[in-house]
């Protein structure tokens, strides 16, 4: 019996990685949008009598188109495109998931909340690991050298691409074993080196200005004022825990009823609407209790120049609340945990952009 290739294996597109970026921008801006939009107009019906087209149908629809696109085209444009509706698709199917769990086809469900937004974090885990991959083996390198190739194809090589083919491929030949793989990118570097191959001359359109604009700004922002921001925000989100933990702290009574009020201030302000609502508000108090003080800590480790304790301290904390913390918020106060979650999330790639620059020095 013959053995199975050891080429088997999966390799990880080239641009794995903005693909589904694309694909995470376009889930949660679906998503937020389609309920602002309902909640805008009333919760419009599309149909007549019994009829009733949910926008669950048009997101099977764009998740339809999505995953057929790149069986029929092979063009790198058709990925692109096929990553913003798989987006926009599992957007509107999930925004609906309110009524598949429930015999009442309720849409306000509170538990439908956390299953979207635990479903996104899923999505960004995913995006990060991917960040993270291992260096790729030549065999893996191979395969995206020669999807790179599509550009002298499609006669929209730029000098800048060939210069990129020639050191991946010449490193590719130093380091590879394999004596195929080898004469395969010998060829392919002869062929990029070639004196009649076809360049461009790259001309960068409005989209790609103002991305080159926006990083060129973050790159000039001076260390020190850097900083500060992250000192400030890291404050902010510490400053709103603890201002709803004082909210748990006045609700104690002297006559020894403390849960009763707490579950009472909690239903006065609309994050406890039921007895499973009112055991995740009280938790969820605690947890954010204890990340507004990782906050706040990490914002004075700043302050007194601790700054690898302050990102170690601060990067957890976000990421403790936006992996857990947020999912207790959402289900008790539903959609209005997106702004603190969005928040949140800026504040974590500060960080992260912060320690790239400390180990730049």
């Amino acid at each position: 019996m013959a053995k199975q290739s050891p080429y088997s294996r999966l390799v990880l597109r080239e641009k794995s990685q903005s693909y589904l970026l694309v694909s995470l921008i376009s889930f949660a801006g679906t998503v937020i949008l389609t309920r602002l939009f309902l909640e805008i107009t009333g919760y419009p019906r599309l149909g007549h009598g019994e009829i009733h087209i949910a926008h669950v149908l048009w997101g099977g629809l764009a998740l339809f188109i999505a995953a057929i696109l790149p069986l029929i085209f092979i063009h790198r444009r058709v990925f692109m495109l096929s990553a913003l509706l798989s987006g926009v698709g599992i957007g509107l199917f999930i925004d609906e998931v309110g009524k598949f769990i429930t015999t009442t086809n309720d849409y306000f469900y509170p538990v439908a909340a956390p299953i979207i937004y635990a479903f996104f974090l899923g999505l960004v885990l995913l995006y990060i690991r991917l960040k993270k991959f291992e260096k790729p083996d030549p065999r893996t390198r191979l395969y995206q050298i020669l999807e790179d190739f599509s550009e002298i194809l499609d006669g929209d090589l730029e000098i800048e691409e060939q210069e990129d083919l020639e050191t991946r491929i010449s490193q590719l030949v130093q380091e590879t074993e394999d004596p195929d793989l080898g004469r395969l990118a010998q060829s392919l570097l002869q062929f990029i080196h070639s004196k009649d191959l076809k360049l461009v001359v790259h001309q960068p359109g409005r989209w790609e200005r103002l991305i080159r604009s926006g990083m060129q700004f973050l790159g000039c922002i001076p260390e020190r004022t850097f900083k500060w921001f992250l000192i400030t925000a890291l404050s902010i989100v510490g400053g709103i825990a603890w201002f709803e933990l004082g909210s748990l702290l006045q609700a104690i009574s002297a006559d020894g009823s403390f849960l009763e009020n707490l579950i009472f201030l909690g239903v006065i302000h609309g994050e406890v609407r039921s007895q499973i609502g009112a055991f995740w508000f009280i938790i969820h108090l605690i947890l954010q209790g204890l990340v507004g003080l990782s906050a706040i800590s990490s914002s004075l480790f700043l302050i007194f120049k601790k700054d690898q304790l302050a990102l170690s301290l601060g990067t957890m904390s976000m990421i403790f609340s936006l992996t857990a913390v947020n999912l207790l918020y959402f289900f008790v106060d539903q959609f209005s945990a997106a702004f603190a979650a969005i928040f949140q999330l800026l504040v974590l790639l500060g960080l992260s952009q912060y320690r790239r620059k400390l180990s730049s020095r």
